[in-house]
């Protein structure tokens, strides 16, 4: 018998991506229809734009960095996160997905690629929607996907 998995969502987007991911993947895994036991739990998106609007950026960095332990990172400047952050809320989240914006991002991860990095970590749930795996100029870590895969493998493990 499969775990219970449980998503926390900030948007329905996001977190859309992250049930489907499980439930498509489940069903490969655990066969036709089959899935594991999902709830998911969201608190209203205003409470968590209160940090964004807040610019409290630098307190979830440090925090998600040092899990991250010894890894190189780089860090988009002040005006970049701001752009990205708006075409995330100003659209992803709401399931519009712009060339302009779409091309905003290549344009961006190309720019880490010339500095040097190897991949880019998509570290928000909604940014999968809008950068894809195949049309990326670097390898991508898709953090909604990895955790529901990793989410969906605990629940088969029991």
């Amino acid at each position: 018998m499969a775990k219970h998995i449980g998503i926390v969502g900030c948007s329905a987007e996001g977190a859309a991506l992250c049930y489907q991911t499980i439930c498509r993947e489940g069903a490969k895994m655990m066969g036709e229809h089959s899935h594991p036991e999902i709830s998911m739990h969201t608190h209203p998106l205003n409470e968590y734009m209160d940090y964004i609007y807040r610019k409290r950026w630098e307190g979830v960095t440090k925090i998600m960095l040092s899990s991250a332990g010894k890894l190189n990172h780089t860090i988009p400047t002040d005006s970049v996160r701001e752009r990205i952050d708006s075409i995330i809320f100003n659209e992803l989240v709401y399931g519009e997905i712009r060339d302009d914006s779409k091309k905003y991002f290549h344009t961006q991860i190309k720019i880490l690629a010339d500095k040097g990095c190897d991949s880019v970590v998509l570290g928000c749930t909604e940014i999968p929607l809008i950068v894809l795996p195949e049309e990326s100029p670097l390898p991508v870590l898709d953090s909604t996907r990895i955790l529901a895969h990793a989410a969906l493998k605990y629940a088969l493990n029991s």
